[in-house]
This record gives structure tokens, sequence and C-alpha cells, in this order.
């Protein structure tokens, strides 16, 4: 009777084993060598390495990259119009470009998440922070959707400016959501030096000025800070530190298709003197804009880091308009465009 071998003779036998050789083509071959832990190390490194490696920057923007108010116009009629037009109607339609059918409240859905993501680019210390300039219109609805998404991204002060409040959807709705989550709604901005970033998401494409109160006023402040921010009078710093500015779309009281404002006295009540009520255009060297779906003209004019997003329009409706599309990188949702370097 012959005992049974122990664990440690079957592991020694085990390692002891030399796997046989193998003909091929009448010739007598040795297995090859399973691949080295450092054959597999180095592999790792170099994939690690290539993935997280930064996307090269966007090719300078062309003339076709931007868009005036009408066109912009034209392309959000087409994001949100439904097929069904018959006979001629139906040709015209499909001249202007496909019927895309969005909701808006999908589309402030995308461009309100492109807005946190390239707050979140520019500002990734998530002890930022935050305060979202909301206006009454749907630049204003991209704004709560864009704090609420800064909450959600670990952001652990947001706090939205909401002076003007649509009591209809669908920013009942967003409203309630903001509240869910946590992030309040205030009247006017928190006291200078409590701000480290503004998102300005008062007025978009459709503005048209003048500006009037109670916006007046809250952009008059905006502006102040950005510009008076850390002043030094006498050797000594006069004013706490310039809040950076992420601008939505068009920097609020700018013209979409001319650019940055002129001054403006008293117009609408609570302006004295000529500050224009207006966004700076980056006096601090911190200040962002993000383009929602295209650059708007005006945006040629903004000399700060620049960021494209909603990735949602269709090639066909951007053809449909003349419009060049900006190439997004992989699966980012922005691209900075002003040579700063791929999506953030």
């Amino acid at each position: 009777m012959v005992a049974a071998a122990s664990p440690a003779l079957r592991q020694a036998a085990r390692l002891a084993f030399v796997p046989p050789p193998f003909v091929f083509a009448g010739r007598r071959l040795r297995r090859p060598p399973p691949p080295s832990a450092a054959r597999h190390a180095r592999a790792l490194v170099t994939t690690t390495r290539a993935a997280m490696a930064p996307p090269p920057p966007h090719p300078p923007l062309t003339p076709a990259h931007y868009v005036d108010a009408s066109t912009a116009a034209r392309l959000d009629e087409r994001l949100m119009a439904t097929p069904g037009a018959d006979g001629a109607a139906a040709d015209a339609a499909a001249a202007a470009g496909p019927a895309c059918a969005f909701p808006l409240p999908a589309l402030m859905e995308l461009a309100g998440q492109a807005v946190a993501h390239a707050a979140a680019a520019a500002h990734p210390d998530r002890s930022t922070r935050v305060a979202v300039l909301a206006g009454p219109g749907n630049n204003g609805g991209d704004g709560l959707v864009a704090a609420r998404h800064l909450a959600l991204l670990g952001y652990t002060s947001v706090v939205v400016v909401y002076p003007v409040r649509r009591e209809r959807p669908p920013f009942v709705g967003l409203v309630a959501q903001l509240t869910a989550t946590g992030v309040p709604l205030v009247d006017a901005l928190p006291p200078a030096g409590a701000v480290d970033l503004i998102i300005d998401a008062l007025f978009g494409f459709s503005f048209v000025p003048p500006v009037r109160d109670p916006f007046v006023r809250l952009l008059t402040d905006v502006r102040r800070r950005q510009v008076e921010g850390g002043r030094v009078v006498d050797g000594a710093v006069d004013a706490p530190p310039p809040p950076a500015v992420l601008a939505v779309d068009v920097p609020s009281g700018w013209d979409v298709d001319g650019g940055e404002a002129p001054a403006q006295r008293a117009d609408g009540g609570g302006a004295d003197d000529d500050t224009p009520p207006a966004v700076a255009n980056n006096p601090s060297g911190r200040d962002a804009l993000i383009s929602l779906s295209a650059p708007k003209r005006g945006a040629r004019r903004w000399v700060g880091a620049h960021y494209v997003g909603g990735r949602f329009v269709p090639r066909a409706l951007a053809d449909a308009l003349g419009i060049a599309l900006v190439d997004y990188p992989a699966d980012a949702t922005i691209v900075r465009v002003d040579g700063g370097g791929g999506a953030g």
C-alpha cells in the first residue's frame, strides 16, 4: 500500500515539472516562456500614461465656428422643433435643418452639466466657494442645473443668487431639485471675500440691452469686484481678492454680436456712475467663458480661457446652418478652444 503524497511533495513536483517540447514543421521547439511581471508592469505604465495624457490643444477657431444672434436662435428653434410638417412647410423645414425634438428641460440639463464640467476643469478644488447668478430666462435655467451638478460633484459651498424667479416649468422643477440637493437660493451675492468663483448665468444670446434692475446693481457689483478686488492703496491691500468669473454663453451685459458692453449711465435705475453693468473682460487673468452649442460672435473679443460645451448638436443640423462644430476629445462634454489645451 502506497502512502498518499504530502501537499509539500505535490507542490515540489509541480515546480520541478518541465513542459515537454512540441513539434512544429518537423522541428522540436520549447514552449515560449510566460511574459514576465516586469514586462506586464511596463505595458501597464505605458497604457496608463497614454490614458492620462492631456489631449492636444484645439485648433484655432475659424469664422465658421462663430454664430450671430439670429443663427443661434435658428439653431435653438431646430433643436426643439418637432417633425410633422407637410408639403411646402416640410420642404422649408428640411432646408432649415432637421427637427431634433429636444424638450427644453433636456437641453438645459445638457448645457448646465457642461457648465459645471467647465467650472470643475478651471477650479478643481472642491472647497472653492461658488455663487451662481441665475437670470430669469433659459440662461438662468442652465445656471440652476450647473449649481446642482457642482454640488453633486462634491463642491461643498454652492449658493444660487436668483433675484427674479419664474413660477412655471421647468424652473419650478429646477428649484425643487436644488432644494433637494441642499443648495440654497438667495437674492444677493455673499459679501466680498466670501466667494471664490462667480458663475454668470444671467443673460444669454437673446439678451437685448439695456440691463434693468435688479440686474444693474448685481452686474455693477460683479464688475467692481472683478476690477477692484485686491486693490493696493498706499502699500496696503484695500479690498478682498477678486473672485474668478465663469460666464455662461455670453458675458452678461455684452452685445451678443459686437462684444464688450459700453458704459451705461443710470439706464434702468441703480447705476450712479459710468461703470458698465456688465461682466468685465478678464481683468484678473482668472476668468473664463463657456460657449454653449457654438461660440457667439461677441466671444471673439473675450481674452480669457474659453470653453465650448453642449455636445448635442447633430452634424446635419450644423451643416444646414453653416456652423463648423468644435472637435471634442474622446468622451469629453467640453473642450477648451483658446489654446489652453484639450478638455481642461
